[in-house]
């Protein structure tokens, strides 16, 4: 899904953790302590620990799986929101494991059978679920690891979630001696809960229904050079406003599958129309070059926080590796006509001679002083590398650097940007999907 794994430190990263926080921690202002050895007391703490603190992460990583502009904004960045979905997600699994294993340890000293009970027990309507929404969870995340699955398959497999989500959450409120005393954690977990449950409901439940998409139509499809595919797409009533940078989700209902794929934008934001430009990497990209004239396109967006124009400095540098030219195509084709020589610097690596986009780029470069583009053919000068910019651009520093392309382009740069001091200055968003 990502190709950053990184999880960032942002505004939205920490005000879930908050509310994360906040239940995993304050069951012990009512849990009854008194005589409890201290064992005892150190298992319970553990299990309510993983108990609260598990749930609450898995309601927030079904939270972060909706895409709600405003947290969005609060992250950066869709992909550093799916980064933190997947964190939660995963650090519920460990959790929530740990719930029952300190439980059974707890009791396993007066009975083994007891201990044992607490993994599963088919007589326990609470325990069972417990056992279902635990099990099942391990299993999607262990699938997730190993296996690599498509997208379509993905997005199925996914929507499972919502349903682990309200067995653990009906175990919660039927297993919980803290919930009966606490007014406070009974209504803080019920927020999460519908929070999550709502989430999974809308984004993937309900979908269509609740979020209409923008209705559009295929003007043109066609294969190009270099394994690229374009699409062009009409609106039928409403055209789609957004900002260069941005990615839409798009689906073709009699096409193919009706699931959603995330694409960016190449077309300017005055053009009225939406171009995606696709690199072959799958049956489903191949087939979207036979798409014909007039077929149906839903469309949902736009999304991404890689929006040049909201820079308050006007020094740029666009950084485009292969494919990942679709984004700075969308800022240059909206680009407004400016005499300021060097505003934006873009630089485009490619393996191609003449890789997509390039011509038109340099006949904007032609028409607009203060936009300029360098190709550079890797055969010739080898891997992008910051520190030779660094020589061509010397107001480096002063720059904001825009980065999209291939993942290991992005792991290399971002690693070079950390050691040149320039991490500040760095923005992408990355997608494997």
């Amino acid at each position: 899904m990502d190709v950053d794994k990184k999880v960032r430190f942002n505004y939205g990263l920490i005000i879930s953790l908050i509310i994360v926080a906040i239940p995993m921690f304050a069951w012990k202002l009512w849990y009854p302590f008194t005589g409890l050895s201290t064992w005892d007391s150190f298992l319970i703490s553990f299990a309510k620990i993983g108990a609260f603190g598990g749930f609450a992460m898995f309601a927030m990583s079904l939270i972060l799986s909706g895409r709600y502009v405003f947290y969005e904004k609060l992250f950066g960045g869709l992909d550093k929101m799916y980064i933190a979905h997947r964190f939660f997600g995963t650090v519920s699994v460990i959790l929530l494991f740990i719930h029952p294993f300190a439980l059974s340890l707890l009791v396993s000293g007066t009975s083994v059978t007891d201990a044992a009970l607490l993994w599963v027990d088919v007589r326990d309507i609470a325990i069972l679920l417990g056992a279902v929404g635990l099990y099942g969870l391990i299993g999607l995340v262990v699938w997730s690891i190993v296996t690599k699955s498509s997208y379509e398959t993905f997005i199925k497999v996914h929507r499972i979630l919502g349903l682990l989500f309200v067995a653990g959450a009906v175990h919660a409120f039927m297993a919980g001696s803290v919930l009966e005393e606490s007014v406070f954690m009974q209504a803080y977990l019920l927020v999460l809960t519908v929070a999550g449950t709502v989430t999974f409901l809308l984004y993937s439940v309900l979908g269509d229904i609740m979020h209409r998409p923008l209705s559009y139509h295929v003007a043109r499809a066609q294969r190009l050079p270099n394994d690229i595919i374009e699409v062009i797409l009409k609106p039928r009533v409403q055209t789609m406003r957004f900002s260069p940078g941005q990615f839409v989700y798009v689906s073709f209902p009699t096409f193919n599958n009706a699931e959603y794929h995330p694409f960016s934008i190449a077309s300017g934001r005055n053009d009225g129309e939406l171009r995606l430009v696709i690199r072959k990497a799958g049956d489903f990209t191949e087939e979207l070059a036979t798409l014909k004239d007039n077929i149906h396109a839903n469309v949902k967006g736009p999304y991404g926080g890689f929006t040049f124009f909201s820079s308050r400095n006007k020094k740029q540098l666009w950084i485009a590796g292969g494919i990942g030219v679709t984004p700075f195509l969308s800022g240059a084709r909206s680009l407004r006509q400016s005499t300021e020589a060097g505003k934006i610097e873009m630089v485009y690596a490619s393996v191609e001679n003449n890789p997509y986009g390039l011509k038109e780029l340099e006949e904007i470069e032609h028409k607009n002083p203060s936009f300029n583009v360098t190709h550079l053919h890797q055969d010739t000068f080898g891997h992008i590398s910051l520190e030779t910019l660094e020589h061509q651009f010397k107001d480096l520093q002063e720059r904001v650097i825009y980065l999209c392309g291939p993942p290991p382009m992005i792991a290399a740069l971002e690693k070079e940007a950390e050691q040149l001091g320039l991490s500040k200055n760095l923005h992408f968003e990355a997608f494997n999907y």
